[in-house]
Parts: structure tokens; C-alpha cells; sequence
């Protein structure tokens, strides 16, 4: 909007797509224990930078089997108070 305002030039600017579902403990077990799917979660915190470096691989993965509908693949930020009850479980 600013750029339109100011220069007079409509700039789109793209959407990047998440293919990785991300859980949170409400939704966890009906997804992530579903015993029809097969089910990759990757437990993440926002700043450890290992999960920042395979970012773009999990996301990858993703969109490889956005359209198999007996797999998911999924993420939780673990760091999360809402999510600390799965972290616990899972000794994450």
C-alpha cells in the first residue's frame, strides 16, 4: 500500500505458502496419533537454529505429500506454554 501511495507502482508481493501443518496440544493427538496416516511431526522451538536450518527442507517434505491423503506432516512449536503437555509427554 505504501509503495502504490507513494510511487504510483502496485507491486505485488508474494505469499509464501506453508505447507506444514502446525498442531497445537488440542489437535495433537487426533492427527499426529491417527492410526489411518502416517504422520511426520517435527517438535520445534521458533529460536534454536536447527530448526530454522531444515525450514526449508520440512517444507519441501510437505509439499511432496500435500496431496497424499493417508500422510501429514506436521510441526508444533514445542516452546509454546499451550504445547508444553506434549513436550512433557514426549520428553521434548
Amino acid at each position: 500500500k505504501f509503495l502504490r501511495q507513494h510511487t504510483g507502482f502496485a507491486l505485488p508481493i508474494p505469499q509464501r505458502v506453508m505447507h506444514a501443518r502446525a498442531l497445537e496440544a488440542t489437535t495433537f493427538d487426533e492427527v499426529a496419533l491417527n492410526p489411518d496416516r502416517h504422520v511426520l511431526v517435527q517438535f520445534l522451538a521458533p529460536w534454536c537454529g536447527h530448526c530454522k536450518r531444515i525450514a526449508a527442507d520440512y517444507e519441501a517434505a510437505a509439499r511432496a505429500f500435500r496431496n497424499e491423503p493417508h500422510v501429514a506432516v506436521v510441526k508444533m512449536d514445542v516452546d509454546s506454554p499451550l504445547n508444553r503437555p506434549i513436550a512433557q509427554r514426549y520428553g521434548i
